[in-house]
């Protein structure tokens, strides 16, 4: 294999685990703060499917390329 191909290869790896590497993890209240929305908007995302939520941790927890996404969608 050509090493220029493998070289590209490899940084489009790096690239793709270094974005994944920086999605942080948000708890409700930092989310609100992040939106400047309030709880009950959350919680009406999460209700309507709209806003993925995990609840591993016995509270929930957004990603935060997820909040990104769901207001990039329109709320």
């Amino acid at each position: 294999m050509d090493l220029y191909v493998l070289k590209e290869q490899l940084e489009r790896i790096e690239r793709k685990l270094d974005a994944r590497l920086k999605d942080r993890w948000l708890g409700t209240q930092e989310v609100v703060d992040f939106t400047g929305l309030s709880v009950s908007t959350i919680h009406r995302a999460i209700n309507r499917g709209e806003l993925k939520v995990h609840q591993g941790t016995g509270k929930n927890m957004f990603l935060e390329s997820d909040v990104n996404r769901w207001i990039k969608n329109g709320e």
